[in-house]
């Protein structure tokens, strides 16, 4: 059934060189039949496939072959015929696993196997018994909680903890191996370079900020100031410029240049600039005119459909705080003060396109932020190719 599945040229090669098949030809070297039909179905021709040794059958250490030579063997192959075991066999159990010889010609596979899944079984029970565990890369004891669940780990657990898992996958993504990490945490002083916050702090994790063109890695930083820097490209000038948008911004009159739309029944985009932002289409259009219909920051073009109304957080959450009512009433744009709709409109700064309003949201409208980013980013030079 094993020859059905050669070629034709393979059966005329084995034939020719005098052997019956796979099995004759296993039997002249030291290789089991697996080996020999495993190679021929990869393709390999009949004198490679018998003259190429096998991995487990490269000389061995000095050390292994003298504790060979004072048993009376010259190879592992006369060994494994004694012991009744393959050669695959007795070099992982020798090598691999370090048993001794007397134990691979004693032992039963078979109890083994048993001993193992006996001794884990014990070792899962103590740990559930005392609610920790040592991680098999760290080797240090930490809670369960610290090993993610796993259906197909023991006690549904992995066995790395939390920590060597995500330095492994921060490998994989950057080539940041943990000694290099911690190195640039003790350059920056466990602090970040955007903000200067404490990382340790954080209630988000530490991010890897890269160069997206060459991959090389430029430091730890926060969430935020990552995202920031991802949100203006990594353009120096754009973030100074959003800097100098918090000052130099248009506004909007106090009064609505339009009637409003309180209903979501009509114009969609209407109504849900009145809801959120006290502004009518006629508003829109005034500043879209004001700036040319380009972003405030970056001076890309943006039609004023798409283009994203820019507000001061701070200072609308305490315009609403001193009047008494509570921004979670924003929904209903039906009815609202004069007073309300004033604060609404006077917080307006203009408009921007998506990304640069997601930039300054991201840096939390803090100007040190964006200028400290700035800064870095000129002093940073891309590694030499």
């Amino acid at each position: 059934r094993v020859s059905e599945m050669l070629t034709k040229e393979q059966l005329e090669g084995i034939a020719s060189r005098g052997f019956d098949g796979v099995r004759s030809m296993a039997a002249s070297t030291d290789l089991s039949e697996a080996c020999v039909y495993g190679r021929l179905r990869r393709g390999w021709s009949v004198e490679a496939a018998i003259g190429t040794p096998a991995r487990k059958t490269k000389p061995l250490a000095p050390a292994k072959a003298a504790e060979l030579a004072e048993r009376g063997f010259q190879t592992l192959t006369e060994f494994a015929a004694v012991a009744g075991v393959t050669v695959n066999q007795a070099w992982d159990r020798w090598v691999r696993l370090n048993w001794s010889l007397d134990e691979i010609i004693e032992k039963d596979i078979r109890d083994c196997v048993a001993e193992a899944r006996d001794e884990r079984a014990s070792r899962e029970a103590q740990e559930l018994a005392s609610g920790k565990r040592t991680c098999i890369r760290c080797l240090h004891e930490h809670s369960l909680e610290s090993f993610k669940a796993g259906n197909n780990s023991s006690n549904g657990r992995w066995r790395l903890c939390s920590t060597c898992v995500s330095f492994d996958l921060i490998k994989s993504r950057y080539g940041l191996s943990r000694e290099g990490y911690e190195r640039l945490w003790e350059t920056q002083g466990g602090r970040c370079f955007g903000c200067d916050d404490d990382l340790a702090s954080l209630s988000c994790r530490v991010h890897v900020e890269h160069h997206h063109d060459s991959g090389a890695v430029r430091g730890l930083a926060c969430a935020f100031c990552n995202w920031t820097l991802g949100d203006f490209e990594d353009d120096p000038l754009r973030l100074r410029q959003a800097v100098t948008w918090f000052d130099l911004h248009p506004g909007v009159d106090d009064t609505p240049a339009g009637e409003p739309v309180k209903s979501q029944n009509a114009d969609l985009r209407a109504y849900t600039l009145w809801r959120d932002h006290c502004l009518t289409l006629e508003d829109v259009g005034q500043l879209t005119e004001r700036q040319n219909t380009r972003c405030g920051i970056c001076e890309r073009p943006i039609p004023g459909a798409i283009a994203v109304v820019d507000h001061e957080h701070a200072r609308r959450r305490e315009a609403i705080a001193a009047l008494g009512e509570d921004l979670r009433d924003e929904n209903d744009a039906r009815s609202r003060s004069a007073e309300f709709i004033l604060a609404y409109r006077q917080s307006v700064r203009g408009l921007l396109c998506e990304p640069c309003n997601k930039g300054i949201g991201h840096a939390e409208e803090r100007p040190d932020r964006l200028l400290r980013l700035a800064a870095f980013l000129d002093a940073w030079s891309p590694p030499a190719p």
